[in-house]
């Protein structure tokens, strides 16, 4: 299921790249990508309650919301 949430906070190219990184660590994440421009984030998982488990990855870093 592809799914797109929003990010605030993220301005730079290299700061989603670094935030991408982590986030494929994530069990049954793929095709994740990050649009900084629109401050989206979309990506596929089979697993309906991944959602939260990468809102919670992108919050412990205190940069983004």
């Amino acid at each position: 299921m592809k799914t797109t949430l929003k990010i605030e906070g993220l301005h730079c190219p290299n700061c989603a790249r670094n935030l991408q990184s982590e986030l494929c660590k994530i069990k049954d994440v793929s095709d994740l990508s990050i649009d900084v421009v629109k401050g989206e984030m979309s990506f596929d998982s089979k697993n309906e309650n991944i959602e939260q488990e990468l809102l919670n990855a992108i919050m412990s870093t205190g940069k983004y919301s």
